[in-house]
């Protein structure tokens, strides 16, 4: 779905949201600030050579309300290039310790040209074959964005040119050079493994055009990079079996604070390709198979439904979305605040038009 102007109503950030997000390019949005702000004032160096290199503030773009900063490489030579890169320092350890844990690196820009991969976003841990790198080059084919890897997985992303969308690349283990998977919009696509890229000293965070041959051109509205913790316990698990002889699971990632407005739930280990979508309550409850459910509803209480969220599992088995704390849809809309301990559930359809739950995770919000 196309991004909308609310989606990135300015937060007050506190002190503690450093321990979330690691680096930060954010464009703004119309009149604030009037201009997007070059990405070197945001602690980004520029790395560009070759002819016919663009880098345009957009403020804003038409109708979408949105500041971007372009980055476009019209150089059909193949050493044309432009791309920003910062090398943020984690606050304990070094990158590739960061990179070996949970994190998430996500860009939202909008594809103006590319035929094939120029544009990318990437984060990497440095030169040598010790060292460990994600990245994701981005393609146009007809009215959609191909999300392809240097080691041969490829995804389609539908409607990718008509407005500005979020790529995602997410590290949900602690496993060293273990595998991410790749999100569009929210969406999980499938996953990616990581792979040794020894190109000198260019890595930490980047985002930008590489040389390729052909004209490459994205604007930029947000590029970021945030650690994910592992949020609330569990409970009311497992849950029946779904067709894929496995129970489904749900899992947050965010932080804990309310007022950082940061959480997303994973549902996984679902049937491939079926729709479903999550549930919240204050109030934790047992409803035995409710409406013939194969499963078991742990809520009770006034229930929000994300039903402006729903999603599909795809191939992957898995649906994902971004909670706005500020707005859980119970009836009236409640903004979580400190103090409270929030529910949360996921449901989805199995075959033969059944339906069935995940466990449920308790959060206690700070």
């Amino acid at each position: 779905m196309k991004i909308a102007l609310a989606t990135f109503a300015l937060l007050a950030l506190t002190a503690d949201l450093a321990t979330a997000q690691l680096t930060l390019y954010d464009a703004g949005i119309a009149g604030n600030p009037p201009q997007a702000p070059d990405p070197t004032t945001q602690g980004f160096a520029l790395r560009s050579g070759g002819g016919n290199v663009g880098l345009i503030p957009i403020s804003p773009d038409g109708a979408t309300g949105l500041n971007a900063w372009e980055v476009s490489d019209s150089d059909t030579s193949p050493i044309g290039y432009a791309y920003y890169q910062d090398y943020p320092a984690p606050p304990t350890g070094s990158l590739l310790t960061f990179i070996g844990g949970t994190w998430e690196l996500t860009a939202t820009l909008r594809m103006t040209a590319g035929p094939t991969p120029t544009v990318f976003i990437e984060l990497g841990s440095g030169p040598t074959f010790l060292d460990t790198t994600y990245r994701l080059e981005l393609s146009i084919a007809g009215n959609d964005v191909v999300a392809s890897t240097r080691t041969g997985q490829s995804f389609l992303c539908p409607n990718g040119v008509d407005g500005y969308h979020t790529y995602s690349i997410r590290k949900t283990s602690d496993v060293f050079y273990g595998n991410a998977e790749v999100l569009y919009d929210g969406q999980v696509l499938g996953t990616i493994p990581e792979f040794w890229y020894p190109h000198g000293s260019n890595y930490g965070v980047l985002f930008g055009a590489h040389p390729n041959g052909t004209v490459g051109r994205a604007r930029f509205h947000r590029v970021e990079v945030r650690s994910l913790d592992d949020l609330g316990t569990s409970y009311c698990g497992p849950q029946p079996v779904n067709s894929t002889g496995n129970p489904a699971v749900l899992t947050a990632y965010g932080s804990p604070y309310a007022n950082q407005n940061f959480l997303e739930l994973t549902a996984s280990d679902l049937p491939q390709n079926q729709f479903g979508y999550f549930l919240a309550s204050l109030t934790t409850g047992f409803v035995a198979n409710p409406g013939g459910s194969i499963g078991n509803l742990c809520l009770s209480g006034s229930i929000g439904r994300f039903v402006g969220q729903i999603g599909n599992s795809g191939a992957a088995g898995a649906i994902s979305i971004d909670v706005d704390l500020n707005a859980i849809p119970v009836s009236p809309p409640h903004a979580v605040t400190a103090g409270e301990t929030w529910h949360f559930q996921g449901w989805f359809r199995d075959v033969a038009n059944t339906s069935n739950f995940t466990d449920g995770v308790s959060i206690e919000f700070r």
